[in-house]
């Protein structure tokens, strides 16, 4: 009996069957941890601590890298911004019960862009991490046809290259998948037509409206690299420019001429007294004497 129940415990301490979680760089994935609700919960990322509950229930994040970027959603584990370091072994333990996952991070390019050109060359890759390094990896094409392993080199792209690339390989007994659009563009750049020789009928027909130089209507010839019109439009232009100067200075001078009559009329006017033409009053004469002395009378004869 006791044989039984120490093998049920030691069962029960086992890691449970785990599941594979498949997903791109720069996504958000979910992994399930697979057990019941539970208080006592841990999610590691191989032998690091992401996040850890406490004894109240709340969870505290572990010193693992990843834990920045995880969070708990009930008893699962989220990260964003998914990179391909992430991809590895996950293991939740709930209750004393361990649930290990795997998440993988399969990340799928074409060089030089996702939009080719006939013609041109084109690499596709499709690299597969979190796990080992012997796993198998091919592309197949829009066809369905067997397209070569994980890295392919387009020679030259047709219009037989264009669609949904697909990156599989197979884990555990079960094929993955992975697809990429590739675009077929026609080439932009035009062809340079050949350049032929003009014989003498075509340099005739080119020139089948030109005329004497010396006849009456040819055109005038240009002066100094310029039309005659243009020759025209800049006498007109100078000829405007000297009126508008004239018509400037002849304003100035009448204004400062009419300033200078104001500040005239402003100035004070000297005042003008009427004098009358009359002999002026003698004078009388004046007593030439002591202080305190009286005149004395005139003598009688």
């Amino acid at each position: 009996m006791k044989t039984i129940v120490c093998f049920g415990l030691v069962l029960s301490a086992l890691c449970a069957a785990g599941e594979v979680f498949l997903t791109e760089p720069g996504m958000r994935v979910t992994i399930k941890c697979g057990g019941t609700p539970s208080n006592r919960l841990k999610w590691m990322d191989r032998d690091e601590v992401v996040i850890i509950t406490e004894w109240n229930g709340l969870p505290r994040k572990g010193g693992a890298k990843i834990a920045e970027r995880s969070k708990l959603k009930g008893i699962n584990l989220e990260i964003s911004a998914v990179t391909e370091d992430d991809a590895g072994a996950f293991i939740c333990v709930a209750d004393g019960t361990s649930h290990r996952h795997t998440l993988i991070v399969v990340s799928t390019s074409v060089s030089p862009s996702a939009d080719l050109q006939l013609g041109s060359a084109a690499t596709l890759q499709c690299q597969v991490k979190g796990l080992s390094p012997d796993i198998t990896v091919e592309w197949e094409r829009p066809d369905g046809s067997p397209g070569g392993p994980q890295t392919v080199q387009l020679q030259s792209v047709t219009h037989s290259d264009k669609g949904n690339w697909v990156c599989k390989f197979s884990y555990e007994d079960k094929v993955y998948r992975r697809n990429l659009n590739v675009r077929v563009e026609e080439s932009t750049i035009p062809s340079t037509p050949p350049l032929h020789k003009k014989t003498d009928v075509q340099a005739e027909s080119a020139c089948h409206n030109c005329t004497d130089p010396q006849s009456p209507n040819a055109p005038l010839p240009p002066l100094l690299g310029l039309s005659w019109w243009i020759w025209v439009v800049l006498g007109a232009c100078v000829l405007v420019l000297v009126l508008l100067m004239v018509c400037v200075i002849v304003l100035y001078k009448r204004m400062r001429k009419q300033k200078r009559r104001f500040q005239k009329m402003q100035l004070p006017q000297p005042r003008q007294y009427c004098q009358c033409a009359r002999p002026t009053a003698a004078t009388a004469p004046r007593y030439q004497g002591r202080r305190g002395e009286k005149p004395q009378p005139p003598l009688m004869v």
